[in-house]
């Protein structure tokens, strides 16, 4: 199976950093490297044309710096394109002032966007076909003014394809939430998604995902923990056709209570689905009574002490605990005893609530 390394957005800067430090190159010389790896993703996914007129939101941080270095791309290789910068510009990074100053000295068309400016950015969204969103990125962590809201309204109701960088502009980069944010059709992540490219609001608004790699050189004093699966390489063998189930292992999946005992058996049926051969739901004595008996290749048990549930932990390849489970405290709670396991465990709905308190009293 193939997965991911998420990174903070604060270990993606000691990330920056690092590679800064051991190339030798200076912090323009990487924010190039991205924006040039970001215009070369553009091509090579077919996401603007040359018939495109193309608008370039920059904002004054490195987002906006990267965003400056696709628009000096395109208007090199021959794109109509209009960029816009926004913000506070005499705030902005030495990285984004150099990128401002390669982009300035090319002929293109180039506004500030505010109050006094407004009008004439929303006649040009209505013209153009692609917008580049490069407001905010990871930096967001704030709360949005009104006029950026404004504007986000702006872009959100034009019929334009939106291309955001790292993370669409209103997104926080740390959980996600956003509660106004661009509506991207594509965003290209640099080199290692971010929780906030995962969480909350943030499917709702990144639309396609391309994650670009720019080369960065991971510290060897990083140590990530943060990873998802990714479909990417994944591949099943074809089975052979003489086997049984025992060849398949056997999944446990412990949860439900007396009104939620649905949840532990659409996770068992999914064990199933997943190529499981055999599948248990483990239910306490306290609702085993209220089972549902709809699906006859799961079988079901029942536990009403530790050692009980150790009895049947013992038979497993693999755990799955916590849908329907209940937060209340039981008699006994059966988290450490899952994880003491060191089988393949999925943890997921109640069983979260039931492992954080877990986690707390060690």
């Amino acid at each position: 199976m193939a997965y991911r390394t998420v990174l903070t957005k604060g270990e993606m800067r000691y990330a920056d950093r690092n590679t800064i430090e051991t190339e030798g190159i200076t912090g323009f010389d990487l924010m190039h490297r991205a924006g040039t790896a970001m215009f070369q993703a553009m091509m090579d996914h077919g996401l603007i044309d040359r018939r495109h007129d193309i608008l370039v939101l920059a904002g004054s941080g490195n987002n906006g710096g990267d965003a400056l270095v696709i628009a000096s791309h395109l208007i090199d290789e021959g794109y109509s394109v209009h960029l816009y910068t926004i913000g506070n510009m005499s705030h902005r990074s030495t990285e984004m002032n150099d990128a401002l100053k390669n982009v300035t000295a090319k002929d293109t068309s180039q506004n500030h966007l505010d109050e006094t400016t407004f009008a004439s950015f929303k006649k040009d969204l209505e013209r153009a076909d692609c917008l580049i969103d490069g407001m905010f990125g990871t930096g967001f962590d704030q709360k949005l003014d009104p006029f950026r809201q404004s504007v986000i309204t702006a872009i959100n109701e034009a019929n334009l394809n939106v291309i955001s960088i790292d993370l669409p502009s209103g997104i926080n980069a740390r959980n996600g939430l956003g509660k106004k944010a661009i509506k991207a059709g594509t965003t290209l992540i640099i080199q290692n998604e971010k929780p906030g490219n995962l969480l909350g609001d943030a499917p709702d608004y990144h639309g396609r995902r391309i994650i670009v790699d720019i080369g960065i050189t991971m510290p060897d004093d990083l140590h990530i923990r943060r990873e998802r699966l990714s479909q990417e390489g994944m591949t099943f063998e074809k089975r052979r056709h003489n086997t049984h189930k025992y060849d398949f292992g056997h999944c446990l999946v412990v949860g439900g209570s007396t009104e939620m005992m649905g949840a532990p058996l659409l996770a068992a049926q999914a064990a199933l689905r997943s190529g499981a051969g055999l599948v248990t739901a483990a239910y306490g004595s306290w609702c085993f009574q209220d089972r549902m008996n709809i699906v006859p290749e799961i079988m079901s048990a029942s536990f009403a002490d530790q050692d009980q549930l150790l009895e049947h932990l013992h038979k497993t390849d693999a755990i799955v605990f916590g849908m329907g489970f209940g937060k209340t405290a039981r008699s006994f709670d059966p988290t450490k005893s899952i994880v003491d396991q060191n089988k393949p465990t999925v943890i997921d709905a109640d069983g979260l609530t039931h492992l954080k308190a877990a986690l707390t009293s060690c």
